[in-house]
């Protein structure tokens, strides 16, 4: 999408998957960057007709013409890949994958302009099971980019791992914050002074079931001081951060409000001192209740100081399938005019609706599950069930608008299941995992 300083909407772009793909999903944190005069798109897809999820950056004009397609395929899975400018020539782009031995590993790309790549690094995690990349951020000559991990399937608990690379992608250090109770957001953000570095994790005190959210301020030599939100607080994700031309960390994501169902969440966004004390913290609300969601990305606008953040809004009653992208534009206060409290609320956020041309839909519960799953679809559907490396472990046809899926024997793990219905494919991950 390409917007006016108003939001008003000049021209969206749809790209349509390629011959050998299924859906496109974008990267979570840093998935689209300016370089030069062109767009990077940083995307994950399913190939066909293995069902591998493999990397893909998309370069446009900025006209929102495609200009170069580079695909970054591997044997195993590779999701995420943030990108990160290293110069005004080249950037990076960070996933993770799997190895044929079973081993985990983080990979690194290095691309030009043109979309060659100019050399190709890999991290081993041992036999730990990444979840996801968070940002990455550069500082003087070291590239730092940090993700959650955990032992296995079964485990309940979750380690930070931070890598510190060179500029040629040779490890350095990493630090790792142990044990975690929820899975980390994998943030990181530069303050003020340049060489130290916020990101944020849940914590516990003794035996609570209570978590809390907890940002800690740390350089390559240690930990400097921890920030925790105190408990009995509502359950929040910090989703980006963003550095400040003021020098002051911006932040956004999303909060569970204790008065509102388990399944709807809405907007958080907050500033901070260097020293990690909040300058402002705001909870946004959409008056529109039957839409429920969260920001993922904020950025600073260094003409008026203004703040751009965008997320997503679903409703309740339909799921994703119906959904708005959200996008708002504050005051550096914080604020969107004069009448500015703790809590915001948007009567009319500027939206864009965007409805498939069929109407599907495919929802599975439970997840994780055990020796079965309900699969709901809006019909007739044929289906697919495959491991992250792409083997084939079940498939069949689903006659009813919900049936269920026996999956006894099955090996713990994480398995892709994919519906084909009236030619549109859908796709979802879902966990086994018997404790």
């Amino acid at each position: 999408l390409k917007l006016n300083a108003l939001g008003d909407l000049i021209w969206q772009k749809i790209i349509p998957p390629m011959a050998n793909s299924t859906f496109y999903q974008s990267s979570r944190q840093n998935g689209c960057i300016f370089l030069g005069d062109k767009v990077l798109v940083s995307i994950d897809y399913f190939q066909i007709p293995t069902f591998i999820q493999q990397g893909r950056v998309i370069a446009f004009d900025k006209n929102g013409e495609v200009v170069w397609t580079r695909d970054f395929e591997s044997e195993n899975a590779v999701s995420d890949g943030p990108l990160l400018i290293l110069d005004d020539q080249n950037v990076a782009r960070t996933s993770h994958s799997q190895s044929n031995s079973g081993n985990n590993f983080w990979r690194i790309d290095k691309i030009d302009l043109n979309g060659n790549i100019i050399w190709t690094k890999e991290i081993d995690a041992g036999s730990q099971l990444i979840l996801d990349v968070g940002s990455t951020v550069l500082h003087g000559d070291t590239i730092f980019f940090a993700s959650s991990v955990m032992e296995n399937v079964s485990a309940t608990k979750f380690d930070l791992i931070v890598n510190m690379l060179s500029l040629d992608g040779i490890l350095l250090n990493q630090k790792i914050i142990s044990s975690l109770p929820f899975q980390p957001s994998g943030n990181l953000a530069l303050n003020q002074t340049g060489n130290r570095f916020f990101y944020d994790y849940y914590s516990k005190i003794g035996n609570s079931t209570n978590p809390l959210w907890c940002l800690e301020n740390w350089e390559q030599g240690g930990t400097i001081d921890e920030k925790c939100i105190g408990q009995n607080d509502n359950l929040r994700f910090a989703r980006n951060f963003h550095l400040g031309a003021d020098g002051g960390v911006y932040g956004v994501g999303d909060i569970f409000m204790d008065d509102q169902p388990t399944s709807q969440r809405t907007g958080w966004a907050f500033k901070l001192e260097g020293n990690g004390e909040y300058l402002w913290n705001k909870i946004i609300i959409d008056t529109v209740s039957e839409y429920s969601g969260g920001l993922t990305d904020i950025i600073t606008n260094t003409d008026d100081s203004s703040l751009l953040a965008c997320g997503a809004l679903y409703e309740q009653s339909l799921g994703i399938t119906h959904s708005k992208i959200w996008l708002l534009k504050f005051r550096a206060d914080g604020c969107f005019n004069e009448n500015c409290s703790d809590t915001l609320y948007v009567p009319n956020p500027s939206s864009l609706t965007i409805s498939p041309e069929v109407e599907v839909k495919l929802n599975i519960w439970p997840n994780p599950a055990n020796n079965y799953i309900q699969i709901q679809t809006s019909g007739f559907a044929s289906f697919e069930l495959r491991d992250i490396t792409g083997k084939l472990f079940l498939m069949g046809d689903l006659h009813e608008e919900i049936s269920e899926i026996d999956l006894e024997g099955l090996p713990v793990g994480m398995y892709i299941i994919t519906a084909n219905q009236n030619g549109t494919i859908l796709s979802k991950k879902i966990a086994i995992n018997r404790l």
